[in-house]
């Protein structure tokens, strides 16, 4: 299945789909190759990294390419701090008004 970013609208909407990581997310994948990451193959441990050390632009990013099924999936593993896991499960819970 493929997550639900891995395409885009281009400035034309034309429909692209997103090869690699912005330059701007890379940073946060030091210890690969951040131009060889599968996003269908690796999306809980993209996510995993941006929610434990990323910036709001860095999870603005993450949020428009993964599905929220993504997130929970990422959430649920031992490696993101209870803090930071109980940070997002909450604002991930509440209801649209």
């Amino acid at each position: 299945m493929l997550c639900r970013g891995c395409f885009y609208l281009d400035f034309y909407g034309i429909i692209k789909p997103i090869m690699k990581l912005p330059s701007y997310v890379k940073k946060y994948f030091w210890e690969v190759d951040a131009d060889k990451i599968d996003f269908n193959k690796r999306r809980v441990y993209i996510l995993k990294r941006l929610l434990e050390y990323g910036n709001p632009k860095v999870v603005g990013w993450a949020w428009r390419i993964f599905s929220k099924k993504n997130w929970l999936e990422a959430l649920r593993s031992r490696e993101i701090s209870p803090m930071t896991r109980d940070f997002w499960l909450s604002l991930l819970s509440k209801k649209k008004k």
